[in-house]
């Protein structure tokens, strides 16, 4: 059976409160439990990679996950996180990609996607592909238009010395900034 036990959803429902309050141990101990009842749970497996203490052991629950359900684009991309934490941005490029083509096909949110997709320049940025991450970049400054987002892609323009689309995308981050970030900025 791949779904919850009974009685575990109750309880599961409670996992994010144990892992937002620092209580990763509490939390992985409850999904052991509901790994035991259930093995073929998949989002169990993929829950308590969230709450490892370790990249590797993130890994393994998250690649547990995957081969559980290879549509969850959740957890290519959590692996992902963890490749990256590991310093292995290949890998993490690979799972991005492979969670990006899953949202794309399901639907998942215009936010998530954007998610993963500046992720995805972060680890394509470390690998050395600058032009890939850049198209990211640009991608993400232009669905979400935060000012984090813009400063990001101006900097990542200015690394490759295109000064004046840094200075365009500086301009569009401190317009969309609620207020100057630091003294002189405005």
């Amino acid at each position: 059976d791949t779904g919850p036990a009974p009685g575990v959803r109750v309880r599961a429902r409670e996992l994010p409160g144990r892992l937002l309050h620092g209580r990763p141990d509490d939390a992985r101990a409850a999904l052991d439990r509901a790994i035991a009842k259930r093995p073929g749970w998949g989002a169990a497996w993929r829950q308590r990679g969230y709450a490892a203490a370790k990249p590797a052991d993130a890994i393994a629950d998250f690649s547990r996950a995957i081969a559980l359900d290879g549509n969850d684009g959740d957890a290519y991309a959590a692996r992902g996180r963890a490749w990256m934490q590991s310093q292995v941005p290949a890998k993490a490029i690979g799972d991005l990609d492979r969670a990006l083509a899953i949202a794309e096909a399901s639907g998942t949110d215009p936010a998530t996607v954007a998610a993963w997709r500046a992720e995805r320049a972060a680890a394509r940025a470390a690998a050395g592909d600058f032009s890939a991450a850049l198209d990211d970049l640009r991608s993400v400054a232009a669905a979400r238009g935060t000012p984090d987002d813009h400063r990001n892609l101006a900097s990542a323009l200015a690394s490759g010395g295109d000064w004046q689309s840094a200075r365009d995308a500086y301009d569009r981050a401190i317009a969309a900034a609620p207020q100057a970030q630091w003294f002189g900025e405005r």
